[in-house]
């Protein structure tokens, strides 16, 4: 039996969510069959609001959503630190601990020559530039 084809093309793009087979994203799209119409019109907006208004920070990286970046604020520089992180995600980790008022610098991920993820792919050079200010007294 074949699915009709508007089923398929949902399945597929759900199997690329991390941790999502076939079988889940199976479940995933019979499941919204039961939904109400707007809030498949609602889940399809969120997404489309992301990919059109998240954004990285040309300074450290982070995701913004403003202009300016929440995390390179002057106060923050102040602090003289700077913790260097792979993912934006790792970000809001170490923010909800409230712990550090330091800058941040993400990587956009983590070597990997098995999957040809070489220092040329990351934001070393960025990284190494914004070391070199005077203001920067210790990296993380």
């Amino acid at each position: 039996m074949r699915y009709p084809k508007y089923l398929l093309h949902l399945i597929e793009n759900l199997k690329r969510l991390p941790g999502v087979g076939g079988k889940t994203a199976e479940r995933y799209a019979f499941q919204m069959l039961d939904w109400k119409k707007e809030h498949l019109h609602e889940i399809a907006a969120a997404i489309i609001n992301f990919a059109d208004n998240i954004a990285f920070c040309e300074e450290c990286g982070c995701m913004r959503h403003e202009e300016k970046c929440e995390f390179c604020t002057e106060e923050r520089a102040n602090e003289g630190v700077i913790y260097v992180i792979a993912s934006p995600r790792e970000v809001y980790a170490i923010e909800s601990t409230h712990e550090y008022h330091g800058l941040y610098h993400v990587l956009g991920g983590l070597l990997s020559p098995m999957e040809g993820i070489g220092p040329d792919k990351l934001k070393i050079k960025k990284l190494i530039e914004r070391i070199q200010a005077p203001a920067i007294k210790e990296v993380v």
